[in-house]
């Protein structure tokens, strides 16, 4: 075996957890969907959606923390520098919090623009506040799921973030059966089911 082919092996090493990491992604909206249509009404539905909608945009616009967090932590490593990846670790949670205790305070100006934005019923629209209102709460720890992501991918443990994505992905399916519809909760239950876990 040549060089590259081998140098191509251990990027597919490192590449297939993530990918299948990054896809866990979708697959939970889709089970979530799949739960709030067969357990939840149409309102339900129709907030779920908005919501989704919503919280994809906002998050998304903080990728930075995990791509930062992945370079700066992959750097320290090349150079041995563990108390470095120790402060890296640190200053990214605590940016990540914080920015995620601001998206909190500012949760008003955020669903007042992001829904005269969208277009849907009155009853959509009051379900999708309240599964606004509740999840909004996991900003900080969504945030610093980011980082820790960035951290273990820095760190070359791309088979780690795997598994914890699929554990909280799991965590969550059970939690928004439970919510939703054992206590039938509907959107708020998903909501909180995805903050929980």
């Amino acid at each position: 075996m040549s060089a590259s082919q081998l140098e191509y092996g251990r990027i597919l090493q490192q590449a297939w957890p993530l990918i299948l990491a990054n896809s866990a992604v979708p697959i939970l909206g889709l089970v979530d969907t799949a739960v709030i249509g067969n357990l939840g009404s149409i309102e339900d539905l129709g907030a779920i959606a908005f919501g989704a909608m919503i919280f994809s945009f906002v998050y998304w616009g903080f990728g930075f923390l995990r791509m930062g967090t992945t370079g700066f932590v992959a750097q320290a490593l090349g150079v041995n520098d563990h108390i470095e990846i120790r402060t890296i670790l640190g200053r990214s949670l605590l940016m990540a919090v914080s920015l995620g205790l601001i998206l909190i305070a500012l949760q008003w100006p955020i669903q007042i623009i992001t829904f005269a934005a969208l277009d849907g019923s009155a009853a959509v629209e009051e379900t999708a506040r309240a599964y606004f209102a509740i999840r909004i709460w996991g900003a900080p720890a969504t945030l610093a799921s980011f980082v820790g992501a960035g951290l273990l991918i820095g760190l070359g443990k791309n088979r780690l973030l795997l598994g914890l994505q699929l554990f909280l992905n799991g965590l969550n399916i059970i939690l928004d059966i439970v919510f939703a519809g054992g206590l039938g909760m509907g959107a708020a239950g998903i909501a909180l089911g995805t903050v929980i876990a």
